[in-house]
């Protein structure tokens, strides 16, 4: 793509003049021989870059991740499945992520962008992600949806230079860690990643509300605080009356949702918890709330029978 430093000048000139990027894109039109040479995603990917650069505003910015982030990932048999008209259309969003990104971009603390990767070779990949936008966070301007194609490092499509405080709220470590530095990361866990435990950075369930998240994400960005939500809740536990005999066993049986299951046996219920976390935390199987299936408890120990209750509802919250 050559673009004349002449020329560069008189687009920036142009931008600066624009209140909208929509009537600097009209006005710049679609007939420049770069153009032609660039295609339609690169052209507008450029447009955008030259728009957002004489723009940019001192705030904090959040780049969001949109397959398995902001949108649901829906597991596919065959990678001609992601080829097809409406796959990306019809991807649901992720409720309280999207709750937790308008929730953000309505207190206007910080400037949040769509940053998201696409299948550069497909028909209806890009086409589709701008209209699922539109149809779900209608709020974000066409500036700030930026993409990328699939295998690039992200931060290259970021206005301006990448500062030490921008953030990307992402579900992939490769994209993190491409990130971070010089920027900061935020791995979202969505119940289906995360299985190798890679990424040490902050992490964040997204089953949280989204009042919840928001505050979350911004106390994380703002430096106040760090989440690490990726080991077993073991503070909800809820026993009674064991009267410290520690001589009952304890058998934990957890299957999660890829059908593995690990257990431990233990002097107590709170010991066999923590065993099973140093064994799998960093491991291929994580013991999330959102993985498991089922949870199965057998208290073994006859003179405990009666004065032991476990809520079970309540050992994974």
């Amino acid at each position: 793509m050559d673009i004349s430093d002449d020329k560069m000048n008189v687009y920036k000139d142009l931008a600066r003049k624009c209140e909208s990027f929509e009537l600097f894109k009209w006005i710049v039109g679609d007939k420049e021989s770069w153009m032609t040479e660039a295609g339609k995603a690169e052209t507008e990917t450029m447009l955008k870059t030259i728009y957002n650069g004489v723009h940019i505003t001192d705030k904090q910015r959040l780049f969001v991740d949109m397959d398995g982030t902001l949108a649901e990932f829906k597991t596919v048999d065959t990678l001609e499945t992601l080829y097809e008209k409406d796959y990306f259309i019809n991807l649901k969003p992720n409720e309280n992520v999207l709750g937790a990104i308008k929730q953000l971009i309505a207190d206007n603390d910080f400037d949040v962008y769509i940053l998201s990767a696409y299948l550069t070779d497909s028909r209806y990949a890009l086409e589709e992600k701008n209209a699922w936008l539109d149809k779900y966070l209608p709020e974000l301007p066409q500036e700030k949806r930026l993409f990328v194609p699939c295998g690039t490092d992200k931060s290259v499509a970021v206005p301006g230079l990448i500062r030490p405080d921008d953030y990307l709220l992402d579900d992939y470590t490769k994209n993190l860690s491409e990130w971070e530095p010089p920027a900061r990361g935020i791995k979202l866990i969505n119940g289906i990643n995360h299985t190798n435990g890679t990424w040490q950075g902050d992490k964040i369930q997204f089953t949280h509300a989204p009042e919840e998240l928001s505050s979350m994400i911004s106390d994380v960005m703002k430096g106040w605080t760090h989440f690490y939500e990726d080991r077993i809740v073991t503070d909800s536990v809820t026993m009674h009356s064991t009267k410290n005999d520690n001589r009952g066993e304890y058998d934990i049986e957890i299957t999660e949702v890829l059908q593995k299951v690990v257990s431990t046996k233990a002097a107590s219920l709170q010991e066999a918890i923590q065993d099973i976390e140093e064994q799998y935390h960093n491991s291929e199987i994580i013991l999330d709330a959102d993985d498991l299936k089922e949870t199965t408890i057998e208290a073994a120990h006859p003179q405990l029978d009666e004065e032991i209750t476990t809520d079970l509802r309540g050992i994974f919250l």
